[in-house]
C-alpha cells in the first residue's frame, strides 16, 4: 500500500469517528434553527381586542403558513384557521376554501367570513425559515465538526496485540481522549505519531453564520443592525438598513392590515380588533434604553 493510499485510509477511519456525532448534532440543530426562527417570525405583529376564542398567536401561527381564513361558527365561535384554495376566480384568487385544524376540516365560500394571506402569493413565511434553517444547519455542523477534529490532533499506529496497553498508558494523562489509535498495517510507512494539523476556523465560520442569520431577519423584517458592532455603523447606514427592514415587513403586513378593514365591516361586534407592527421589531432596544 503506498504513503499516500495508507494516509487517506487513516483520515477515512479518523472521519468515520466523527459521522455517528453529527448525525445526532444535524437533529439537534435542525430543531434548535428552525423553532428559533419561526419564534421570532411569529413576533412581528401582535393581534388586539380579539374575540375570547382566538390569541394573537393562534392567528399569527395559521396565516403564516399561507393564509388563513376569519369566520364564525356555532360550535366554535369564531375561528381563524389555515386554509388552502378549492376553487378561483379568472384572476387566480380564491373564492371557496378548505380550513383545515386538528380532527377539523370545513369548506367555506370566502363570502363567508375574511380571507387573509401571508403575502401576495399567498407563500408560506416558513418557506423563508426552512431555507435559512438548512444553511445554518450548515455552518453549525461545519463548527461542530471542527471542534471535534481538535479534540484529536494525533493519530498513533498501533498493533492489536498492544492496543490495550497504549490505552491505558495514554489515559493516564486525564480522561479526555486526543488520539486515536489506528492499526499500523492501515497506517503503513508510519512509525510515529500522525499529527492531523486541522486548521482552527471556528471563528470565521461564526462570523459567516451570523451573516446568515441576519440576512434571514431581513427577510422576515426583523431588525438586525444593532445585535453586533452597530458603533461602527454611521447613522445613514443605520437607517438604510431600517428602510429595507421596513420595505420587508411591509410585504406581510399590508395584508394583515387589510384584513383588519374587512373583519370591522363584516363583524361590526368586532370593531375594535386591530393587527400592529410589534414593538421595536424593526428597530430593537439598545441595552439600558
Amino acid at each position: 500500500m503506498s504513503k499516500n493510499k495508507s494516509l487517506l485510509h487513516t483520515y477515512g477511519e479518523f472521519y468515520n469517528l466523527l459521522e455517528s456525532s453529527q448525525r445526532q448534532k444535524q437533529i439537534e440543530n435542525d430543531f434548535t434553527n428552525f423553532s428559533n426562527l419561526s419564534l421570532l417570525a411569529l413576533e412581528r405583529f401582535t393581534w388586539n381586542n380579539l374575540p375570547c376564542s382566538l390569541t394573537s398567536e393562534i392567528i399569527e401561527r395559521e396565516i403564516q403558513k399561507g393564509m388563513a381564513f376569519f369566520t364564525y361558527t356555532q360550535k366554535y365561535g369564531f375561528i381563524c384557521m389555515n386554509c388552502i384554495a378549492t376553487d378561483w376566480d379568472i384572476y387566480n384568487e380564491p373564492t371557496r376554501v378548505k380550513v383545515i385544524g386538528r380532527n377539523y376540516s370545513q369548506e367555506f365560500d370566502v363570502s363567508e367570513g375574511v380571507l387573509i394571506k401571508d403575502n401576495a402569493f399567498n407563500i408560506s413565511s416558513i418557506f423563508i425559515v426552512d431555507k435559512y434553517t438548512k444553511l445554518l444547519n450548515d455552518f453549525d455542523i461545519t463548527i461542530q465538526t471542527n471542534i471535534l477534529q481538535q479534540r484529536i490532533p494525533l493519530l498513533i499506529p498501533t498493533t492489536s496485540n498492544n492496543k490495550l496497553t497504549n490505552e491505558i498508558i495514554l489515559d493516564k494523562g486525564g480522561s479526555a481522549v486526543p488520539y486515536l489509535l489506528i492499526d499500523k498495517g492501515q497506517a503503513e510507512g508510519f512509525k510515529e505519531p500522525i499529527h492531523t494539523k486541522i486548521p482552527f476556523i471556528v471563528d470565521d465560520v461564526q462570523e459567516a453564520k451570523l451573516k446568515i442569520y441576519k440576512e434571514c431577519l431581513s427577510k422576515l423584517g426583523i431588525g438586525n443592525a444593532n445585535t453586533e458592532k452597530k458603533e461602527r455603523l454611521i447613522e445613514k447606514e443605520v437607517e438604510s438598513n431600517e428602510d429595507e427592514i421596513g420595505m420587508q415587513l411591509e410585504v406581510y403586513y399590508k395584508y394583515r392590515r387589510n384584513a383588519v378593514k374587512q373583519i370591522r365591516l363584516k363583524y361590526p361586534e368586532l370593531n375594535d380588533i386591530e393587527c400592529l407592527i410589534t414593538k421595536d421589531i424593526i428597530r430593537p432596544l439598545e441595552k439600558g434604553e
